[in-house]
């Protein structure tokens, strides 16, 4: 069920508290719908020039969430290593007071040639898409031979000092034969992977939801797996093992739906807020960038009307696939 439009409180200028009294803190901006790789789950996708942000119009948006109360702004795509103005884009949203946490979420192919200069610019970390750690799945999976360049990229991020996450999106049939490997990397390297369900956004994830692998059956796999609480910030539940460097996060919007505490919104590539990715509704908010009170408010309104919850139990079908979206 579709979000009810309620009327806007007088003191909508300077909050950033939903309709449901959710603190909507966090930020995931898509720079691109471009992608290097051709993922079996999602195909790649082209930028419209004359709807794509600019750096400035980027800067102008965060802004204004950020005088709204967001603290923390996620750089997303589509693949954001292929923007040649990346470096420009994250100096801006460094200048922004009040943004505490710039992380990126990447595929990290061509990450280990601009690591350096990303983290100069202002990256605090790095959340690294890899559904595998064997090459030739890794290159059935992507369509590239790019795992040498993540792996090298993860290195240089633990040596940096950089926080570092992989993100794996298990797949029954797939990949799920990779998770003894996983379990063996984090045991020596001070990562956390974390097992994503499959998400039913795209032709690919809505045909094949039979292969989704909920995070229980992975712990009956690992009994030596041991609850150890919750991501700080986030909506990851952490496990470890005696001795395990690393750790074990599970992401499971389908099985256990945060719905009810969720405090992000996204803007995708072609300036449109989407308040929840199981949710259809948009706004536009290109329209408003040339006057900055009507784009404030407009922000502010679809921030205040952010649905209840997804609709994935009910048959959901995207109205975009996840590369037009943001990841």
């Amino acid at each position: 069920m579709a979000a009810i439009p309620l009327p806007i409180p007088e003191r909508w200028w300077n909050t950033v508290i939903d309709a449901l009294g959710r603190n909507i803190r966090y930020l995931r901006l898509s720079v691109t719908e471009r992608c290097n790789l051709n993922c079996l789950y999602c195909s790649p996708a082209k930028d419209d020039p004359a709807t794509l942000l600019k750096p400035d119009e980027i800067a102008k948006c965060v802004s204004i969430m950020v005088k709204l109360g967001v603290d923390k702004v996620r750089i997303t795509g589509g693949e954001p290593l292929v923007r040649r103005d990346l470096e420009e884009i994250i100096a801006k949203l460094t200048a922004i007071d009040g943004i505490d946490d710039l992380p990126m979420t990447t595929n990290a192919v061509g990450l280990d040639l601009r690591i350096h200069d990303l983290v100069k610019a202002g990256i605090s970390r790095f959340n690294i898409s890899l559904d595998t750690l064997d090459r030739q799945r890794y290159k059935e999976i992507t369509r590239v031979d790019g795992m040498d360049s993540v792996l090298r990229a993860v290195d240089l991020g633990l040596q940096l000092g950089v926080n570092v996450k992989l993100n794996a999106v298990l797949i029954r049939g797939v990949n799920d034969m990779d998770l003894p490997g996983f379990m063996e990397y984090v045991k020596e390297t001070p990562v956390q992977v974390r097992f994503i369900e499959l998400m039913p956004i795209g032709s690919y994830g809505e045909d094949n939801q039979d292969k989704v692998i909920h995070p229980e059956e992975v712990l009956a796999q690992f009994p030596e797996l041991k609850p150890i609480g919750r991501a700080s910030g986030g909506v990851a539940t952490v496990y470890k093992a005696d001795g395990m460097a690393g750790s074990i996060g599970f992401i499971s919007p389908l099985s256990h739906a945060f719905c009810h505490e969720c405090n992000r919104i996204r803007l995708t590539a072609d300036g449109r807020i989407r308040p929840c990715l199981g949710d259809n509704g948009e706004s536009d908010i290109r329209p408003y960038l040339n006057d900055e009170a009507a784009l404030h408010k407009a922000i502010y309104d679809a921030i205040y009307h952010k649905p209840t919850g997804h609709h994935f139990q009910d048959g959901f079908a995207s109205n975009r696939d996840m590369q037009h979206i943001g990841g």
